[in-house]
């Protein structure tokens, strides 16, 4: 998911770690020209700076699409990005935030959302309108209920449903179909 994240959302961690790389707390990068450690410039195109320029996005994105002292165990903390060196870290610190967040987030049409056909999703959210047609389209993508049809030849319904409800699941008869 991440890496999709960054291949969507390119330009806009591109621009976000060249802004990272000139702020004065990150002044160290370009006056020991360590800056391709960061994947810069972003013209220089040979392979070990794409290769760090493609570390570098994936951890500013992983740092933008989640908030800053959320919960690990809930899944809003950023995962461990043990893959970058901690001095490049708190360089990538400076670039990412709320600033990337919020590009991010107003980045993120509908369609890439949730995973459906842009044509669709622009259809809906013109009848609909931004904020119904997300709820719309995040129900579609939410799970439906398990079905169980019993067979009445094998055991009878109230019989299925009892061994269900011992093994800690609710039943429900829905009726003959």
């Amino acid at each position: 998911r991440a890496v999709l994240g960054v291949t969507v959302h390119r330009r806009t961690l591109e621009a976000a770690l060249e802004r990272a790389a000139t702020q004065p707390a990150a002044a160290w990068v370009y006056k020991y020209r360590e800056e391709g450690r960061l994947g810069l410039p972003l013209e220089k195109d040979d392979p070990l700076t794409l290769l760090q320029r493609a570390q570098s996005l994936l951890a500013l994105f992983v740092l933008g699409a989640h908030e800053p002292g959320a919960d690990a165990e809930a899944g809003g903390a950023a995962p461990p990005l043990d893959f970058v060196d901690e001095e490049l870290l708190e360089v990538l610190r400076l670039g990412a935030g709320a600033e990337v967040a919020a590009e991010l987030a107003a980045e993120a049409d509908l369609g890439k959302r949730f995973s459906v056909q842009d044509w669709f999703a622009a259809k809906v959210e013109a009848q609909l309108g931004a904020a119904p047609a997300a709820a719309y389209l995040a129900q579609c993508n939410a799970a439906g209920p398990t079905v169980l049809r019993a067979n009445p030849l094998a055991a009878p319904r109230a019989a299925v449903a009892a061994r269900l409800a011992e093994a800690g699941f609710e039943a429900t008869e829905a009726g003959d179909a």
